[in-house]
Order: C-alpha cells, then sequence, then structure tokens
C-alpha cells in the first residue's frame, strides 16, 4: 500500500508537470498562466463556500 502511495505522489505530479508544459506549447504562455491561476482561484474559492456550509 505505501509503494503505490509513494509511486502516486510521484507520477501525479510529473503528469501535472508534462501537461502543463504541452499546454503551453499548445495554448501559449499568457494563457497557460492564467489558466493555472483561474483555477487556484475556483478552488479557493470552492474550498471557502464548502467550509462555510459547515
Amino acid at each position: 500500500m505505501f509503494r503505490v502511495l509513494l509511486l502516486l505522489l510521484i507520477v501525479v505530479p510529473a503528469l501535472e508537470v508534462g501537461l502543463l508544459i504541452l499546454s503551453g506549447y499548445a495554448l501559449g504562455i499568457l494563457p497557460t498562466v492564467i489558466l493555472i491561476i483561474s483555477t487556484g482561484i475556483l478552488g479557493a474559492w470552492l474550498a471557502k463556500k464548502k467550509a462555510c456550509k459547515h
């Protein structure tokens, strides 16, 4: 079980970085940065909204 978790902790961030690099090539740098920032803002907003319900 620990090995699977360790593998996921290595593979998932590596895939994320690869996807960001590919989107940088496909979309350009500025749209990719805007996408990263907007998903961060959306995630923070959703977390705050969920936390306020309880």
